[in-house]
Protein backbone atom coordinates (compact mmCIF):
# COMPACT_ATOMS: atom_id res chain seq x y z
CA UNK A 1 0.00 0.00 0.00
CA UNK A 2 1.33 3.45 -0.95
CA UNK A 3 -0.41 6.60 0.29
CA UNK A 4 -0.37 9.10 -2.60
CA UNK A 5 -2.31 11.83 -0.81
CA UNK A 6 -4.56 12.07 2.20
CA UNK A 7 -7.48 10.89 0.07
CA UNK A 8 -5.76 8.41 -2.29
CA UNK A 9 -4.06 5.05 -1.77
CA UNK A 10 -2.35 2.88 -4.40
CA UNK A 11 -2.42 -0.91 -4.09
CA UNK A 12 -0.18 -3.30 -5.99
CA UNK A 13 -1.99 -6.14 -7.72
CA UNK A 14 -0.68 -9.63 -8.48
CA UNK A 15 0.45 -10.44 -12.04
CA UNK A 16 -2.61 -12.65 -12.51
CA UNK A 17 -5.10 -9.81 -11.93
CA UNK A 18 -7.01 -7.92 -14.64
CA UNK A 19 -9.14 -4.96 -13.56
CA UNK A 20 -10.83 -4.91 -16.97
CA UNK A 21 -11.86 -8.55 -16.59
CA UNK A 22 -13.04 -7.82 -13.06
CA UNK A 23 -15.28 -4.98 -14.24
CA UNK A 24 -16.57 -7.05 -17.15
CA UNK A 25 -17.76 -9.71 -14.71
CA UNK A 26 -19.12 -7.37 -12.05
CA UNK A 27 -21.10 -5.39 -14.64
CA UNK A 28 -23.16 -8.51 -15.37
CA UNK A 29 -25.24 -7.98 -12.22
CA UNK A 30 -27.25 -4.77 -12.74
CA UNK A 31 -29.47 -5.46 -9.71
CA UNK A 32 -26.49 -5.53 -7.34
CA UNK A 33 -26.85 -2.52 -5.05
CA UNK A 34 -23.64 -2.82 -3.00
CA UNK A 35 -21.36 -1.53 -5.74
CA UNK A 36 -21.62 0.57 -8.88
CA UNK A 37 -19.53 0.79 -12.03
CA UNK A 38 -19.39 4.17 -13.73
CA UNK A 39 -17.10 5.04 -16.65
CA UNK A 40 -14.52 2.39 -15.83
CA UNK A 41 -14.44 3.08 -12.09
CA UNK A 42 -15.75 0.83 -9.32
CA UNK A 43 -17.56 2.40 -6.35
CA UNK A 44 -18.53 0.98 -2.97
CA UNK A 45 -19.49 2.38 0.41
CA UNK A 46 -17.77 0.84 3.42
CA UNK A 47 -17.67 1.46 7.13
CA UNK A 48 -14.15 2.77 7.60
CA UNK A 49 -12.22 2.70 10.84
CA UNK A 50 -13.63 6.06 11.99
CA UNK A 51 -16.65 6.63 9.72
CA UNK A 52 -18.45 5.39 6.58
CA UNK A 53 -16.86 6.40 3.28
CA UNK A 54 -17.41 5.88 -0.45
CA UNK A 55 -14.45 4.35 -2.26
CA UNK A 56 -13.63 4.78 -5.93
CA UNK A 57 -11.36 2.10 -7.38
CA UNK A 58 -9.56 2.68 -10.68
CA UNK A 59 -6.53 1.22 -12.46
CA UNK A 60 -4.16 4.09 -13.37
CA UNK A 61 -1.42 1.72 -14.53
CA UNK A 62 -0.71 -1.97 -14.99
CA UNK A 63 -0.20 -3.67 -11.65
CA UNK A 64 -1.83 -0.89 -9.64
CA UNK A 65 -5.28 -0.08 -8.28
CA UNK A 66 -5.96 3.41 -6.97
CA UNK A 67 -8.43 3.82 -4.12
CA UNK A 68 -9.85 7.31 -3.67
CA UNK A 69 -12.43 8.78 -1.31
CA UNK A 70 -15.41 10.19 -3.20
CA UNK A 71 -16.75 13.62 -2.27
CA UNK A 72 -14.20 14.02 0.52
CA UNK A 73 -12.42 17.35 0.73
CA UNK A 74 -10.64 16.93 4.04
CA UNK A 75 -7.96 14.69 5.49
CA UNK A 76 -8.47 10.96 5.95
CA UNK A 77 -7.29 9.18 9.07
CA UNK A 78 -4.42 6.78 8.52
CA UNK A 79 -6.50 3.99 10.00
CA UNK A 80 -9.24 4.69 7.45
CA UNK A 81 -6.70 4.48 4.64
CA UNK A 82 -5.48 1.16 5.99
CA UNK A 83 -9.07 -0.10 6.35
CA UNK A 84 -9.89 0.92 2.77
CA UNK A 85 -6.82 -0.81 1.36
CA UNK A 86 -7.52 -3.94 3.38
CA UNK A 87 -11.15 -3.95 2.25
CA UNK A 88 -10.33 -3.68 -1.46
CA UNK A 89 -7.65 -6.35 -1.21
CA UNK A 90 -10.08 -8.70 0.53
CA UNK A 91 -12.99 -7.79 -1.78
CA UNK A 92 -11.03 -8.54 -4.97
CA UNK A 93 -8.71 -11.21 -3.49
CA UNK A 94 -5.59 -9.25 -4.35
CA UNK A 95 -3.25 -11.21 -2.06
CA UNK A 96 -3.61 -14.29 -4.25
CA UNK A 97 -1.48 -15.00 -7.33
CA UNK A 98 -3.45 -17.21 -9.70
CA UNK A 99 -0.55 -18.25 -11.91
CA UNK A 100 -0.24 -21.69 -10.23
CA UNK A 101 -3.99 -22.17 -10.72
CA UNK A 102 -3.71 -21.25 -14.39
CA UNK A 103 -0.88 -23.73 -14.87
CA UNK A 104 -3.03 -26.46 -13.33
CA UNK A 105 -6.16 -25.44 -15.25
CA UNK A 106 -4.36 -25.41 -18.59
CA UNK A 107 -3.96 -29.17 -18.24
CA UNK A 108 -7.59 -29.79 -17.28
CA UNK A 109 -10.28 -30.38 -19.90
CA UNK A 110 -13.02 -28.93 -17.68
CA UNK A 111 -11.27 -25.71 -16.72
CA UNK A 112 -9.16 -24.92 -19.77
CA UNK A 113 -11.92 -23.13 -21.77
CA UNK A 114 -12.93 -20.98 -18.80
CA UNK A 115 -9.36 -19.92 -18.10
CA UNK A 116 -8.84 -18.99 -21.73
CA UNK A 117 -12.01 -16.89 -21.76
CA UNK A 118 -11.73 -15.13 -18.40
CA UNK A 119 -8.05 -15.00 -17.46
CA UNK A 120 -7.35 -12.26 -14.96
CA UNK A 121 -10.64 -12.60 -13.08
CA UNK A 122 -10.31 -12.88 -9.30
CA UNK A 123 -13.02 -14.19 -7.01
CA UNK A 124 -15.23 -11.28 -5.94
CA UNK A 125 -15.76 -11.56 -2.22
CA UNK A 126 -17.74 -10.11 0.65
CA UNK A 127 -15.24 -9.28 3.41
CA UNK A 128 -17.84 -8.73 6.15
CA UNK A 129 -18.97 -11.99 7.76
CA UNK A 130 -22.55 -10.95 8.51
CA UNK A 131 -23.09 -9.57 5.02
CA UNK A 132 -21.66 -12.76 3.49
CA UNK A 133 -23.84 -15.01 5.65
CA UNK A 134 -26.91 -12.89 5.00
CA UNK A 135 -26.39 -12.87 1.24
CA UNK A 136 -25.87 -16.64 1.23
CA UNK A 137 -29.11 -17.15 3.20
CA UNK A 138 -31.02 -14.79 0.92
CA UNK A 139 -29.87 -16.76 -2.12
CA UNK A 140 -30.87 -20.18 -0.82
CA UNK A 141 -33.10 -22.08 -3.26
CA UNK A 142 -34.41 -19.07 -5.21
CA UNK A 143 -33.67 -17.52 -8.59
CA UNK A 144 -30.79 -15.06 -8.44
CA UNK A 145 -32.86 -12.20 -9.88
CA UNK A 146 -35.28 -12.50 -6.97
CA UNK A 147 -32.37 -12.86 -4.54
CA UNK A 148 -30.91 -9.55 -5.71
CA UNK A 149 -34.31 -7.88 -5.34
CA UNK A 150 -34.68 -9.21 -1.79
CA UNK A 151 -31.19 -8.01 -0.93
CA UNK A 152 -31.94 -4.52 -2.26
CA UNK A 153 -35.19 -4.33 -0.30
CA UNK A 154 -33.41 -5.39 2.89
CA UNK A 155 -30.63 -2.85 2.43
CA UNK A 156 -32.96 0.00 1.55
CA UNK A 157 -35.27 -0.79 4.48
CA UNK A 158 -32.68 -1.29 7.21
CA UNK A 159 -29.31 -0.14 5.86
CA UNK A 160 -27.81 3.29 5.38
CA UNK A 161 -26.61 5.21 2.36
CA UNK A 162 -24.07 7.89 1.52
CA UNK A 163 -25.10 10.44 -1.11
CA UNK A 164 -22.10 11.79 -3.03
CA UNK A 165 -24.21 14.36 -4.87
CA UNK A 166 -24.68 12.16 -7.93
CA UNK A 167 -25.80 8.78 -6.59
CA UNK A 168 -26.56 6.87 -3.43
CA UNK A 169 -24.10 4.25 -2.17
CA UNK A 170 -25.69 1.72 0.18
CA UNK A 171 -24.20 0.09 3.26
CA UNK A 172 -25.41 -3.33 4.36
CA UNK A 173 -27.43 -3.37 7.60
CA UNK A 174 -25.40 -3.97 10.74
CA UNK A 175 -26.03 -7.23 12.64
CA UNK A 176 -27.13 -5.17 15.65
CA UNK A 177 -29.90 -3.64 13.54
CA UNK A 178 -30.99 -6.98 12.12
CA UNK A 179 -30.95 -8.66 15.53
CA UNK A 180 -33.37 -6.02 16.83
CA UNK A 181 -35.99 -6.91 14.21
CA UNK A 182 -38.87 -9.35 14.37
CA UNK A 183 -39.81 -11.86 11.70
CA UNK A 184 -42.87 -9.74 10.92
CA UNK A 185 -40.60 -6.81 10.04
CA UNK A 186 -39.21 -8.78 7.08
CA UNK A 187 -42.41 -10.30 5.71
CA UNK A 188 -43.47 -7.13 3.81
CA UNK A 189 -40.19 -7.39 1.87
CA UNK A 190 -41.29 -10.86 0.67
CA UNK A 191 -38.97 -12.83 2.91
CA UNK A 192 -40.33 -16.18 4.01
CA UNK A 193 -40.75 -16.67 7.72
CA UNK A 194 -37.98 -19.25 7.66
CA UNK A 195 -35.45 -17.00 5.94
CA UNK A 196 -36.39 -14.09 8.16
CA UNK A 197 -35.77 -16.26 11.22
CA UNK A 198 -32.42 -17.41 9.84
CA UNK A 199 -31.25 -13.86 9.13
CA UNK A 200 -32.24 -12.58 12.54
CA UNK A 201 -30.73 -15.64 14.24
CA UNK A 202 -27.38 -15.28 12.46
CA UNK A 203 -27.32 -11.57 13.30
CA UNK A 204 -27.95 -12.38 16.96
CA UNK A 205 -25.21 -15.03 16.94
CA UNK A 206 -22.73 -12.42 15.71
CA UNK A 207 -23.91 -9.80 18.21
CA UNK A 208 -23.60 -12.36 21.04
CA UNK A 209 -20.10 -13.34 19.96
CA UNK A 210 -21.13 -16.91 19.18
CA UNK A 211 -19.36 -16.57 15.85
CA UNK A 212 -16.98 -14.03 14.34
CA UNK A 213 -14.43 -13.80 11.58
CA UNK A 214 -11.65 -13.66 14.17
CA UNK A 215 -12.94 -16.75 15.92
CA UNK A 216 -13.27 -18.64 12.65
CA UNK A 217 -9.69 -17.73 11.78
CA UNK A 218 -8.48 -19.67 14.83
CA UNK A 219 -9.94 -22.93 13.52
CA UNK A 220 -7.21 -25.49 12.97
CA UNK A 221 -8.57 -26.79 9.67
CA UNK A 222 -11.05 -25.71 6.98
CA UNK A 223 -13.28 -28.55 8.17
CA UNK A 224 -13.30 -27.12 11.69
CA UNK A 225 -14.11 -23.70 10.28
CA UNK A 226 -16.99 -25.19 8.29
CA UNK A 227 -18.27 -26.97 11.41
CA UNK A 228 -18.57 -23.63 13.21
CA UNK A 229 -20.66 -22.28 10.35
CA UNK A 230 -22.84 -25.39 10.23
CA UNK A 231 -23.65 -24.93 13.91
CA UNK A 232 -25.69 -21.85 12.97
CA UNK A 233 -29.38 -22.43 12.28
CA UNK A 234 -30.09 -21.99 8.59
CA UNK A 235 -26.52 -22.71 7.48
CA UNK A 236 -26.21 -25.94 5.55
CA UNK A 237 -23.27 -27.38 3.59
CA UNK A 238 -23.83 -25.23 0.47
CA UNK A 239 -24.14 -22.00 2.45
CA UNK A 240 -21.11 -22.85 4.58
CA UNK A 241 -18.96 -23.61 1.54
CA UNK A 242 -20.11 -20.43 -0.18
CA UNK A 243 -19.15 -18.31 2.85
CA UNK A 244 -15.83 -20.13 3.08
CA UNK A 245 -15.22 -19.09 -0.53
CA UNK A 246 -16.35 -15.46 -0.59
CA UNK A 247 -15.58 -14.28 2.93
CA UNK A 248 -13.07 -16.58 4.60
CA UNK A 249 -11.11 -17.17 1.38
CA UNK A 250 -10.60 -20.88 1.85
CA UNK A 251 -9.19 -22.15 -1.46
CA UNK A 252 -10.39 -25.73 -0.88
CA UNK A 253 -14.06 -24.81 -0.35
CA UNK A 254 -16.10 -26.82 -2.81
CA UNK A 255 -19.92 -26.56 -2.88
CA UNK A 256 -20.64 -29.81 -4.68
CA UNK A 257 -24.38 -29.38 -4.16
CA UNK A 258 -24.43 -26.22 -6.24
CA UNK A 259 -26.65 -26.51 -9.32
CA UNK A 260 -24.64 -23.92 -11.25
CA UNK A 261 -21.45 -25.91 -10.71
CA UNK A 262 -23.15 -29.15 -11.72
CA UNK A 263 -24.56 -27.61 -14.90
CA UNK A 264 -21.23 -26.06 -15.84
CA UNK A 265 -19.40 -29.38 -15.49
CA UNK A 266 -22.16 -31.12 -17.43
CA UNK A 267 -21.76 -28.60 -20.26
CA UNK A 268 -17.96 -28.67 -20.33
CA UNK A 269 -17.84 -32.47 -20.46
CA UNK A 270 -20.85 -32.92 -22.73
CA UNK A 271 -22.61 -35.16 -20.20
CA UNK A 272 -26.19 -36.36 -20.66
CA UNK A 273 -27.03 -35.60 -17.01
CA UNK A 274 -25.64 -33.50 -14.19
CA UNK A 275 -22.70 -35.14 -12.43
CA UNK A 276 -23.31 -36.75 -9.06
CA UNK A 277 -21.50 -35.57 -5.92
CA UNK A 278 -19.22 -38.59 -6.23
CA UNK A 279 -18.35 -37.67 -9.80
CA UNK A 280 -17.72 -34.06 -8.82
CA UNK A 281 -15.33 -35.16 -6.08
CA UNK A 282 -13.48 -37.37 -8.56
CA UNK A 283 -13.21 -34.55 -11.10
CA UNK A 284 -11.94 -32.19 -8.39
CA UNK A 285 -8.99 -34.46 -7.61
CA UNK A 286 -7.14 -32.53 -10.30
CA UNK A 287 -7.99 -29.20 -8.64
CA UNK A 288 -6.61 -29.88 -5.18
CA UNK A 289 -5.89 -26.64 -3.38
CA UNK A 290 -7.87 -24.63 -5.94
CA UNK A 291 -11.41 -26.00 -5.65
CA UNK A 292 -12.91 -22.60 -4.84
CA UNK A 293 -11.39 -20.96 -7.91
CA UNK A 294 -12.33 -23.90 -10.12
CA UNK A 295 -15.91 -23.47 -8.93
CA UNK A 296 -15.85 -19.72 -9.49
CA UNK A 297 -14.52 -20.00 -13.03
CA UNK A 298 -17.09 -22.65 -13.86
CA UNK A 299 -19.82 -20.40 -12.44
CA UNK A 300 -18.49 -17.67 -14.69
CA UNK A 301 -19.14 -19.80 -17.76
CA UNK A 302 -22.83 -19.83 -16.86
CA UNK A 303 -23.20 -16.05 -16.68
CA UNK A 304 -24.19 -14.25 -19.87
CA UNK A 305 -21.46 -11.95 -21.18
Amino acid sequence: MKIISNVTVDISTPPSFSFAEQLRFMALFPLECRYQIVEGALYQAIRGDTRPVVLQVTAPAAGTLRVSWVGHDGSVAATDAQAAAAHVKAWLDLDRDLRPFYELAAQDVVLKPAIAAYRGLHLVGIPDLFEALAWAIIGQQIHMTFAYRLKARLIQAFGEFIDDGERRHWLFPLPEKMASLSIDDLLPLQFSRQKAAYLIGVAQAIVDGQISKARLATAETPAAMKAQLLALKGIGPWTADYVLMICLRQPTAYPIGDVGLQNAVKKQLGLAAKPSPTELMRIAELWQGWEAYATFYLWRTGVES
